[in-house]
């Protein structure tokens, strides 16, 4: 199990690079962790709008006469905060909050997919990315032997 936060879920160039990946050819292997992956993100993202409706949008929005939310025009799921309230740092924690993912997929697994950086460090949170002195599939690379002074030398 892996952790990520929901304000990692709500990153819409994670859910772009996700989904580009997700349209992408892989082997057997990787297919069945992406897909345990998308499963786990899409109960989480409809938990995390339940959640974000009543610890954010019912506490801080703003209501019209018959407390009903007002929604700014165009955007329905959208809300005005209260003017002075703590609406933007509740957000900022409610972002904190993680969810589990049950998969992470190693570097190694996309094959010869072309990606850009952008998208790796989008996806960064579902990866096994290679630690520095590592090549890029997550094998360890040794070090090269440093030179040695001949003996008897200063």
């Amino acid at each position: 199990m892996i952790e990520i936060s929901y304000e990692q879920i709500a990153n819409p160039h994670f859910t772009q690079a996700i989904q580009k990946l997700y349209r992408t050819a892989l082997s057997p292997r990787a297919a069945f962790f992406l897909r345990g992956v998308l499963l786990a993100l899409n109960k989480h993202r409809e938990a995390i709008r339940e959640r974000y409706t009543v610890d954010i949008i019912e506490k801080y929005a703003v209501r019209d006469a018959a407390g009903a939310i007002v929604r700014p025009e165009g955007d329905p799921r959208g809300f005005t905060p209260v003017a002075g309230s703590e609406s933007e740092a509740a957000q900022v924690a409610f972002g904190r909050n993680k969810a589990t993912l049950p998969y992470r997929l190693a570097l190694s697994d996309l094959g010869q997919m072309e990606i850009s950086a952008a998208d790796l460090d989008a996806l960064a949170p579902i990866l096994f990315l290679p630690e520095e002195g590592a090549d890029p599939v997550g094998n360890v690379v040794p070090l090269a032997p440093r030179p040695q002074a001949p003996l008897g030398s200063a």
